[in-house]
Parts: C-alpha cells; structure tokens; sequence
C-alpha cells in the first residue's frame, strides 16, 4: 500500500507542477499580449488560442488529481447513512464504474484524434490534436487513479464511522 500511495504521491506532484507552469506561461502570453496590444496598438495575433489551449490542459490536469483526493461532488448524506458493508459494496462500485468510464473516454479521444489528425489550428497552425491530447492523458491518469482507488476502497475498514461535515454557522461574540 505505502509504495502505491508513494507512485500515486511521485505522479501527483508532477501533474501539480506541470499544472503551476502552465498557469505561469499562460499569465505570460497574456500579459504579453495585452502589453503589445495597449503599447505598439499590435495585438499577438495567436495568443488567445495558445492560451485557450493551454487552459484545456490546465482543466483537465488539474480534473485528474482532484479525482484522486474524492473531491468531487458525491452524496455523503446518503452514503453516511448505509451500513458498512453497503458502503463498501457502494465505493468500490464507484470505483469501478470510474474505471471502466475513464478507459472508454480514452478510447474514444483515440478515436476522436486520429479523425482530426490533419487538422490545424486556424491561426498558429498548431495541430488540433493538441486540444485533444490532454484530455487523454487525463483519461490515463485517472484510469490509474481510480485503480488505486479501487485498491484502497477494497482494503478499507468501513466500520469506523466518518464524521459528518458540520454545516452550522457560528457567530463570535
């Protein structure tokens, strides 16, 4: 378990610091862009695309590691009040549904990339598979994520009782 926990950790870090330098370069072509644009009246006529392609990859990275952490939206009002063996029978079914959905979504952009694989971008000419190709790699890791999701959801006590989020407001006097 600590060595899987240790790759997931390893892949994890490096998907955040891809992410870090993708919001950096794209704050870069912005201002760029918008320095040309207000300063010489010439805007980078390429900009917005590269940043819009960018933002694509950004989104879908940053997607394949909250996956990982569960923070997406779930029903916990439901689910906490299921016994400990229907939770179990529940988390790994979802783990396993997220398997078989992430490894057809990365069938299907093969797909979808391979039609589109002549394509370029209008301005920059870049191929238009790039727009594609992050959202497979996303696909990829959270097909791996979801696996060692699937491995920890086996190999969790479910008897222990999980907190309750506390949604009450309180006001200091």
């Amino acid at each position: 378990m600590n060595k899987l926990d240790s790759f997931i950790e390893k892949v994890i870090n490096e998907v955040q610091n891809v992410c870090s330098a993708l919001l950096m370069i794209m704050l870069a072509i912005v201002f760029a862009s918008v320095f040309a644009r207000y300063l010489f009246n010439s805007p980078i006529i390429w900009s917005e695309e590269i940043t819009l392609m960018l933002l694509i990859w950004f989104g879908f990275f940053s997607i394949s590691n909250e996956l990982y952490f569960e923070n997406h939206m779930s029903l916990t009002i439901a689910y906490n009040k299921f016994s400990p063996k229907k939770k179990k029978i529940i988390s790994v079914s979802n783990a396993i549904l997220f398997i078989i959905f992430f490894s057809l979504m990365a069938v299907n952009i093969v797909r979808i990339s391979l039609v589109i694989s002549t394509t370029k971008m209008p301005v920059s000419g870049i191929p238009k598979v790039l727009l594609y190709l992050p959202v497979l790699i996303s696909a990829i890791l959270m097909v791996i994520y979801s696996v060692a999701l699937l491995y920890k959801k086996i190999h969790q006590d479910y008897s222990i009782e999980n907190s309750e989020p506390d949604f009450s407001i309180e006001k200091e006097i």
